[in-house]
């Protein structure tokens, strides 16, 4: 049986490199030897529960749990071992890469839909591939998986914050690694505060956001990926106030209130009125009252900011100022989103960037943790 799925394994491979049917139907891999088809077999059959997720950007995630309760992870990129190491320290427990073999390749490159490198060299596809299948010899898998995009495996030990039931979560989670986030502005913090997140089970946490942030070039552009973040969400303290309003006729069990006045308060707190900007005045107002420390933080580092009574050490919320700041958030959201005339635009520089972009992290750990429910 193991030698049947091989040879099936081996057709779908030799398709992504062999054009010609007359070619395909001759192609042959290199059988494994005895004892390399024993070691698979007992590898293989110590997996179970696979769970595949598709992500963004054609990447792909394979999770399995093997007999000796561990966590085999498969993604169709390059996760390196210092990587591998951060991965560990974030979620509290060992994590190591396993060595690729080539026929653990062939059988992990079909659910990680795994493609030819885009730059090949003609001449060694001819010469290892394509010659080698016209004189009718075999080729070595290892071949096509040097010519292949890469696979890691990754070993993570039980009763580590990857024991979720959500397999594109845990996709997400890894994409945080490996980035060069210092030339995006990105705090430690803000990558410590989003990991969490992406691990957390939130409905309406838009899971891409992050992942595509880091992926990004601009710290602009990747402040305005994390407060789509927000944009889901900001509108729950409307909704919860909205939601007192009907409360005491629940309790009661008195008569429902007439449309008109439903109406009402659906104008009054979700009116779509300037909508965005007063729930974005909310959210700040109800963070301040929690802890004014992020606002303080973010208007010593943002020079635009620096004039304002939040900064000094004695400061307590006041509307004013909240409101001031919030719109001021929204106005430098609207200025990247809409890209306004330069002249029309508020300097910021990269590490200014960076300060919203922690500022935007804080503010979803705040909104998630008091709403759990969303």
């Amino acid at each position: 049986m193991m030698n049947k799925n091989l040879i099936n394994l081996s057709v779908g491979l030799f398709e992504k490199f062999i054009d010609s049917s007359d070619l395909l139907e001759k192609a042959r891999f290199t059988p494994p030897d005895e004892s390399t088809l024993e070691e698979l077999k007992y590898f293989f059959y110590n997996l179970s529960d696979q769970k595949i997720a598709k992500l963004p950007r054609q990447k792909h995630i394979a999770q399995y749990l093997s007999h000796a309760d561990k966590q085999l992870i498969a993604v169709n990129w390059l996760i390196s071992s210092d990587d591998a190491k951060q991965i560990a320290e974030n979620i509290g427990v060992a994590v190591r890469i396993i060595d690729l073999k080539e026929y653990h390749f062939l059988i992990f490159q079909y659910p990680l839909d795994i493609k030819p490198k885009s730059d090949i060299d003609p001449e060694i596809l001819e010469d290892e591939v394509l010659g080698m299948v016209r004189m009718g010899q075999t080729v070595d898998v290892v071949t096509l998986q040097n010519l292949s995009n890469p696979i890691t495996l990754l070993e993570v030990e039980k009763g580590s914050a990857l024991d979720i039931d959500s397999t594109d979560r845990i996709g997400y989670f890894l994409l945080t690694f490996g980035n060069q986030i210092e030339n995006l502005g990105i705090s430690p913090k803000t990558m410590d505060l989003s990991r969490h997140l992406l691990l957390t089970e939130h409905a309406l946490f838009p899971l891409v956001n992050i992942p595509t942030a880091l992926s990004l070039n601009e710290p602009k552009y990747v402040f305005l990926e994390f407060y789509r973040c927000l944009e889901l969400v900001f509108v729950m303290p409307r909704v919860e106030k909205l939601s007192a309003r009907f409360k005491p006729f629940f309790e009661m069990g008195s008569s429902p209130p007439k449309l008109s006045q439903i109406a009402k308060w659906c104008s009054n707190d979700l009116g779509w009125h300037r909508v965005e900007r007063k729930s974005i005045r909310q959210l700040m107002s109800l963070l301040a009252e929690h802890d004014p420390f992020p606002m303080q933080a973010l208007c010593q580092s943002v020079n635009i900011l620096k004039n304002r009574d939040v900064i000094s050490a004695d400061w307590t919320p006041n509307k004013r100022e909240v409101e001031s700041l919030a719109d001021t958030l929204y106005d430098i959201r609207n200025q990247v989103a809409h890209q306004f005339w330069p002249e029309d635009e508020k300097e910021l520089t990269a590490n200014e960037f960076g300060a919203l972009t922690e500022f935007i992290a804080e503010s979803l750990s705040f909104l998630y943790e008091k709403y759990p429910e969303i």
